[in-house]
């Protein structure tokens, strides 16, 4: 702000907009968070600084609670993906566990696993865990 009113100093623009520190504060935060209230920001509440300032503070709480949706929803999204991770990786591992305990209980090496392998797979203590 203290830029651009030293900048424009003695031109049209200065008149317009940043003929005070405060005017050009407000011409900066009005443009750069809700450009398409400016008009109405900026000339119609003009005269009643009560209702300028009540605007401000509610668009200011109305920017907090979507930026706060916004976490949420991200916080959630991140917690969905590493539940699916999670899950993925356990199934991973118990496909990898079973398939080196079939190939284990397959005694004959005949890639088929008979009724008598089976229930000696039964027997082995690692297959219950």
């Amino acid at each position: 702000a203290i830029i651009l009113r030293q900048t424009t100093r003695g031109s049209r623009i200065e008149e317009a907009t940043f003929e005070s520190m405060p005017m050009a504060m407000r011409m900066l935060l009005v443009s750069g968070t809700v450009p398409d209230h400016m008009g109405f920001l900026l000339s119609d509440l003009n005269s009643e600084k009560l209702v300028a300032a009540i605007y401000y503070v509610f668009l200011m709480l109305v920017y907090i609670t979507v930026l706060n949706l916004l976490a949420g929803i991200l916080v959630h999204v991140v917690a969905v993906v590493t539940d699916v991770e999670n899950e993925v990786s356990t199934v991973e591992k118990f496909k990898r566990d079973l398939s080196e305990m079939i190939m284990m209980m397959d005694e004959d090496e005949n890639c088929e696993i008979t009724r008598k392998e089976f229930e000696s797979c039964l027997l082995d203590p690692r297959a219950c865990t």
